[in-house]
């Protein structure tokens, strides 16, 4: 008899152990939640959280993909297209730099602008010669290189509080 006293007061001692440890009271009542339920709980919710932060570096992995794709056929394209077609397109960029000083106030030599679109109009013309051309282009280059030198390009392109997505 001693001993089954001995086993019970055992049984009850560890039952109390569990119990706290559990974070239950001494008489746990069906739909007691305790520390398993709180952890269960976490769980759960870690759980949505890494599904959604899968969802999102997924999105940005595929958009990364095909931002690589898009420079792989921009890159086949920039080798592919001939002399004129290169240097219509660099003298684009130059034109719309000017604009964009232009419409922050800068003011630059108008004739740089002349000969961008100048050397355009030769561009067009069908038995222009490729070398000549890009002579041209590259004196237009040195030009326009010392027009924009003389310019603080970064208080002029610095991010502004009043433009939407800066600050």
């Amino acid at each position: 008899m001693h001993s089954l006293r001995k086993e019970v007061a055992e049984s009850r001692r560890r039952e109390r152990i569990l119990l706290r440890a559990m974070g239950l009271g001494e008489r746990p009542k069906s739909g007691d939640r305790g520390n398993l339920g709180y952890f269960g709980d976490s769980l759960l919710k870690l759980e949505e959280y890494m599904l959604k932060t899968t969802q999102r570096i997924d999105n940005i992995l595929s958009a990364l993909q095909q931002h690589r794709e898009f420079l792989v056929k921009m890159s086949k394209r920039m080798a592919e297209v001939g002399v004129k077609d290169r240097l219509t397109m660099e003298l684009d960029i130059m034109k719309n730099t000017l604009s964009i000083l232009a419409m922050n106030g800068v003011e630059y030599d108008e004739s740089l602008l002349r000969g961008i679109q100048g050397l355009q109009k030769e561009i067009k013309v069908h038995d222009a010669d490729p070398s000549q051309l890009r002579s041209k282009k590259n004196r237009l280059d040195e030009r326009f290189q010392e027009e924009i030198g003389r310019f603080n390009l970064e208080s002029i392109y610095s991010p502004r509080k009043h433009l939407p997505g800066y600050g």
